[in-house]
């Protein structure tokens, strides 16, 4: 199977997609699938174990592709990623036209900012993978009439790392609470600190350690956004309890130690839970119990009381309680501790992950070859 990956989101660019991205051409790779990037901006020569192209442009991009033979293209999708969707749009229309008998998947990190503008890039495709339940209801309630495109895939962890899970603590030391993610408006911070100077005690026998750079997609904005928790943790009096970790390069890189040594996780999202989050991913991964939110859709795999605790969003006080519960009770903490492990061989096994991918690609071309009459390639 020769799989063409047209992507914007690719190393050396800083965001979870690009590592996402390399990751999983990485690995289906591993399993016998001839994978070619094609990246629509420069970077350094890669030392992946695929071949990468790279142009300035989906003009470029569109070239290289159609010299290439293909069995089938995947594309992940995020809007503020595509700096030029239109070319991109005419890249893919003109791929289609091209090689009609290629299969067409595009992978959505994320349904909720998608407009009725996209509908016209996204109707290209053949199948499209999207990351929770929640994604799927998202997207068929937007685009009803290619709901039925759609296939569930959750997201892997990005941290390889077999030395995750949380160390036995003692008696009497300093609560560690744990925040994973970028940072960046939706994500709850803001909710967090409130919560989190009514639930620090005095003594403050608890501390706050957000682990996650801030975004920059053009503007601005998103660091000032991290300037302004900042002064929100002063003028709260929460200061010297909270360490801003800050962003890692590459999941090589992740700070593992933070993990190991945390109690808890604390990621209350202004939407909700989703088994979409990657952070989720490797929280479950670490074996860490797991305060979030409750949002207007639950994932099936997701259990208040079992393998994560709920509050509403956006909901200071309800936090607080829930984070002083949490930091006194160590039989809750071991329910969801347990809960968190088995979520992670349930739902985020990346082997099997991985291996859903490389089913579903391999399924896609030969659907589409019985239907035009074509040879099914032989799996590699």
């Amino acid at each position: 199977m020769k799989l063409a990956v047209l992507t914007s989101a690719f190393p050396p660019f800083a965001a979870s997609e690009s590592d996402y991205v390399s990751e999983l051409c990485e690995a289906l790779t591993e399993r016998g699938v001839a994978v070619h990037a094609f990246v629509p901006r420069g970077g350094p020569a890669s030392a992946f174990s695929f071949p990468v192209s790279r142009s300035r442009g989906w003009a470029g991009v569109l070239s290289n592709l159609l010299s290439q033979p293909v069995d089938t293209l995947l594309v992940p999708y995020q809007p503020w990623l595509f700096q030029d969707t239109p070319g991109a749009l005419r890249a893919v229309r003109i791929l289609k036209w091209a090689r009609p008998h290629i299969v067409r998947t595009a992978v959505l990190f994320n349904p909720d900012p998608l407009t009725a503008d996209q509908e016209p890039f996204l109707s290209q495709f053949d199948r499209v993978i999207v990351l929770s339940e929640r994604h799927a209801c998202v997207f068929g309630r937007k685009f009803p009439h290619l709901a039925n495109r759609t296939s569930v895939i959750p997201p892997f962890s990005l941290v390889k790392s077999e030395n995750l899970r949380s160390r036995n603590h003692t008696e009497g030391e300093i609560f560690q609470w744990l925040a994973l993610g970028f940072v960046y408006p939706g994500k709850g911070i803001e909710t967090l600190l409130k919560a989190f100077a009514r639930s620090a005690p005095a003594t403050s026998r608890s501390h706050l350690t957000i682990v996650g750079g801030t975004l920059e997609p053009g503007a601005n904005q998103w660091n000032e956004f991290g300037r302004w928790l900042r002064l929100s943790a002063e003028a709260l009096g929460i200061a010297p309890f909270v360490e801003w970790a800050g962003a890692y390069a590459t999941p090589e890189t992740f700070p593992s130690e933070l993990l190991r040594r945390s109690h808890a996780a604390v990621v209350p999202y202004d939407v909700g839970l989703g088994i979409n989050n990657s952070a989720l991913a490797t929280l479950a991964q670490a074996s860490l119990p797991i305060l979030s939110t409750r949002g207007s859709f639950l994932d099936s795999d997701l259990k208040h009381g079992d393998n994560c605790w709920l509050v509403r969003p956006r909901k200071p006080k309800e936090l607080a309680q829930a984070m002083a519960q949490i930091q006194q009770d160590a039989e809750l903490r071991g329910r969801l501790r347990t809960g968190s492990h088995h979520l992670s061989l349930r739902v985020y096994d990346r082997a099997s992950l991985f291996d859903e991918w490389n089913t579903i690609l391999r399924r896609d071309i030969a659907t589409a070859a019985r239907k035009n009459g074509r040879l099914i390639p032989r799996p590699a």
